[in-house]
């Protein structure tokens, strides 16, 4: 050790150990990796490329073996002997780090929770994720009273850490809220209240108050109440979709329409139907798969299809191939494994335990699917379906179509039935009296025609007057008030044009017909009823009145 050296650490480490005994230990995870990420890992992290020294922070093994100067970065518990207290807190820009012209320099917060680590043993502790699961002690707390479980020893311990005390006890109408908003997404409804809150107590689980006790029963039957309500299903499958990166469009400049519809209605009822988790999972990430492969576990695989799309003309095919083989595995690493596997897109990961190599051998999966639009471009899909597509029949189509099927085998099963008659073919037989009385009825409806009949301003009837050579002129009023309708153009009277009636056909452009305003006798509200019919129904538009 350099005598400059020397009395560097003689002058930290008294002022280190000063401080040592009002500092709590520090959390690896929470405290020191994200320092150690920030200001160390550039040039003594998991990069073998960019690693200098031999040094590495990131593992335990790296930081405490000797280096070829001798000394070791991390002694645990010997401050004088670690090499890192004397860079962090060193004056020198020769022995400073991170070095001066690093693009983040250290705090003085910083430096003390890396000494106080340090003293403390530098324990090296993996993310909370990755550790063993095992049960931990309840903790005591001051207030025994509160706690109903064990879950309520954790809570309050937090709080009486932080000098803080629960909040007071929810209302009945607000407890329904909560839950209601939790498990429907929805406020509660009056009937809702009605039901439950006045056998609420003003507690939740098992609580005696002065009100009325509120017992777990209770408790339970409300909550059953909001999860039998085909809004959980909706409710629970907002985080799943935004996690699916689930939209109706494609994204990217043109954002196009998509019909993904039918993945959301599968998350949904997955939901209502209590679907098993393994299960659910296998169909998103295989659906299509599956031996025993159905339209729904096939509508369940469009979980990998919820990616963007780019249909612009010049985009290149190759490259987001690419780019969607990388959504997939980052989105998979994200939904399934909790992680962000993305950043070993680039670089081993600095601090989950994923190499770049791991992340191109999930990439692999999903880059060499078969059948795979890159982009719009020369392979024309702009604004189309992208194959491969599946047409599937919704749960009210299928109705509709069963309901609609029966009627037909019915119908068919009576006609049938009809022709086997004997008086079937005999028009002197049976049929002739209905008959009659249907033609009867029809002549009832021609007469009957008009929705009113007293009290009209204005009546024109295609059939009351014969246009010379069937060019319309004029069309006389009905209603008594005599405001014919003057022609403009050349409108043409037809016999028989409209379910057997007469008309009156204008061509949309240059035929018009005018008649007196009447506007003395409609100063309140009116009515007007037209019967008509469009040839063209691109030109729809054209009627005007």
């Amino acid at each position: 050790m350099s005598p400059l050296r020397a009395r560097s650490i003689q002058s930290i480490v008294p002022a280190c150990l000063t401080l040592s005994a009002v500092t709590a230990p520090a959390d690896f995870s929470r405290d020191i990796q994200p320092l150690l990420a920030e200001h160390c890992y550039a040039c003594h992290g998991p990069d073998a490329k960019t690693r200098k020294s031999g040094l590495r922070l990131d593992l335990r093994e790296g930081a405490m073996s000797e280096l070829k100067s001798g000394s070791r970065a991390i002694v645990p518990g010997d401050l004088e002997e670690s090499e890192i207290i004397h860079r962090i807190f060193s004056k020198d820009p020769d022995e400073m780090m991170p070095p001066p012209d690093f693009r983040k320099g250290l705090n003085n917060e910083g430096r003390e929770k890396l000494r106080a680590w340090v003293e403390n043993g530098a324990k090296y502790e993996q993310h909370w994720s990755f550790r063993t699961v095992e049960k931990p002690e309840v903790p005591t707390v001051r207030n025994g009273n509160w706690p109903r479980n064990p879950i309520d020893n954790f809570i309050l311990s937090r709080l009486e850490n932080q000098d803080m005390e629960p909040s007071s006890e929810a209302s009945a109408e607000n407890l329904v809220r909560r839950i209601s908003l939790d498990l429907r997404g929805l406020p509660p409804t009056l009937s809702d209240l009605k039901r439950f809150a006045p056998t609420l107590a003003s507690s939740p689980v098992g609580r005696e108050t002065k009100n009325a006790p509120f017992s777990p029963e209770q408790y339970s039957e409300l909550v059953d109440a909001m999860i039998d309500s085909p809004h959980y299903g909706e409710r629970m499958a907002q985080d799943w979709l935004d996690l699916a990166r689930y939209g109706d469009t494609n994204g990217y400049h043109n954002d196009s329409v998509r019909d993904m519809w039918l993945y959301r209605d599968y998350v949904i009822e997955s939901f209502n139907q209590n679907k098993p988790f393994d299960r659910f999972i296998v169909e998103n990430m295989a659906g299509d798969l599956l031996p025993d492969a159905d339209n729904t576990t096939r509508v369940a695989s469009g979980f990998n299809r919820c990616v963007t799309f780019n249909e612009e003309g010049g985009a290149d095919p190759d490259e987001f191939y690419v780019t969607y083989a990388v959504d997939r595995a980052n989105t998979t690493g994200q939904v399934f494994l909790g992680l962000t596997v993305g950043c070993a897109q680039c670089h081993d990961h600095k601090y989950d335990p994923i190499s770049q190599k791991e992340y191109y051998q999930l990439y692999a999966f999903f880059n060499s699917v078969d059948g795979e639009i890159g982009a719009g471009g020369r392979t024309g899909y702009h604004g189309k379906p992208l194959p491969p597509l599946l047409k599937v029949s919704t749960a009210s189509h299928k109705k509709k179509q069963a309901a609609l099927r029966a009627r037909l085998e019915a119908s068919t099963a009576a006609l049938k039935a009809a022709r086997e008659r004997p008086d079937f073919t005999n028009p002197n037989g049976n049929l002739a009296p209905a008959l009659e009385e249907w033609i009867a009825s029809l002549a009832r409806a021609e007469s009957d025609i008009l929705p009113v009949s007293g009290g009209l301003q204005l009546h024109l009837e295609a059939g009351s007057f014969d246009a010379p050579g069937g060019l319309v002129r004029e069309w006389p009023d009905l209603s008594g008030h005599n405001r014919k309708a003057i022609a403009t153009g050349e409108p043409k009277q037809f016999g028989k044009a409209m379910n057997g009636r007469p008309a009156i056909r204008l061509d949309g452009e240059n035929d018009f017909l005018r008649t007196a305003t009447g506007a003395e006798d409609l100063s309140e509200d009116f009515t007007i009823a037209l019967v008509m019919r469009f040839n063209d129904l691109a030109r729809h538009q054209m009627a005007l009145m």
